[in-house]
């Protein structure tokens, strides 16, 4: 199994400590990207959308083959 993280959008507090992070007023979405075949899940795909909108900053988490995951980590980004 191969996982990769990806990352979104980039937030201005990304140097900012634990106790910053707590109080700042952008969001940050942390989503298990599901996929079958390379496919994005059609849940996932909206749990993308619904982040993106949100706004802030945008981490995925894609497990599975390496030949896979490559390819949902590129469609994944086109979300963000």
């Amino acid at each position: 199994m191969f996982s990769r993280t990806i990352r979104l959008a980039q937030s201005s507090s990304r140097k900012a400590g634990f106790g910053q992070l707590r109080n700042a007023s952008t969001a940050h979405s942390l989503l298990l990207i599901e996929h079958t075949g390379g496919e994005i899940d059609p849940s996932s795909l909206s749990a993308l959308t619904a982040a993106s909108a949100v706004g802030g900053e945008v981490t995925g988490l894609v497990f599975g083959a390496a030949d896979d995951v490559a390819g949902v980590v590129e469609k994944a980004k086109t979300y963000g």
